[in-house]
């Protein structure tokens, strides 16, 4: 980060309960090195203890991170190094409990406000209408905090993502499409009218299908990768491997390279 920049590049992340922010946020770092990006994730110390509890979960036991609680409030900050140019910028993003952001209070409000860049989760196995009501508050709540708008569209740029999307996958030419060309994924598989919610909103934005959780792709299925044990316990296979899980990063980030 130059110095004479006024402060760090700021991504918020925002999504309704349970829409898989927690798991996101785990998977981003644990997973990091493995990712082909010219992006290396680096902890703070904002993130140490988030990161320790979510390595015991997820890499040691192979379970799924307990959900945010309602009192609880989490900082978790990562640090973006550029491997080619040696870029950085500091992205912080706060991990509440999905109800806060419903409720939009004050500091929430003046998060959104401040950040540069902004990261929307949705999960798609929402039933069709309290999808479709969430993706419109939450995009009316992300404008009305951005004082200045003056009915113009926001400008800053949007990575909207579609969570849990191993579920959207059905064989793997699905999961090709998926990889090779996110944004014409999701609008396949998006309802007109929420596309159009976006485009009333913002200026600048990209679609993504995410999955923390992530598939295995066979020569002609998808094997799964959440399995029960004995306890008949959730757990995650070891081997899984997240998908598009960093680029909804990358994007944002080369749409703020001149921030950087």
């Amino acid at each position: 980060m130059p110095e004479s920049a006024a402060k760090p590049v700021d991504i918020v992340l925002w999504g309704p309960t349970m829409a898989g922010k927690t798991m996101m946020l785990a998977r981003l770092y644990l997973q990091s090195v493995e990712f082909e990006s010219q992006w290396e994730i680096l902890p703070t110390e904002e993130s140490s203890q988030f990161i320790a509890d979510m390595r015991n979960a997820i890499s040691r036991d192979n379970l799924f991170p307990e959900p945010t609680s309602l009192a609880h409030s989490e900082q978790v900050a990562y640090l973006f190094r550029n491997r080619q140019s040696g870029a950085a910028a500091t992205l912080s993003i706060v991990d509440r409990a999905g109800v806060h952001y419903q409720d939009l209070e004050e500091q929430t409000r003046q998060h959104l406000a401040q950040a540069d860049g902004l990261l929307l989760l949705f999960d798609p196995s929402r039933e069709k209408e309290t999808l479709k009501r969430e993706v419109q508050n939450t995009l009316e709540h992300v404008y009305v905090s951005k004082a200045g708008n003056c009915g113009a569209k926001d400008e800053r740029p949007y990575a909207v993502c579609l969570s849990k999307a191993d579920i959207l996958l059905k064989s793997p030419a699905d999961h090709d499409l998926a990889c090779r060309s996110p944004h014409q994924f999701v609008i396949q598989r998006m309802e007109a009218d929420l596309v159009g919610w976006l485009e009333r909103f913002c200026k600048n934005f990209q679609l993504f299908p995410v999955s923390s959780v992530g598939v295995r792709v066979g020569r002609d299925d998808l094997e799964p990768v959440v399995f029960f044990d004995e306890k008949l316990t959730q757990r995650l296979a070891p081997d899984a491997r997240p998908l598009n899980l960093i680029e909804p990063f990358t994007w944002l980030l080369a749409q703020l390279e001149d921030r950087l």
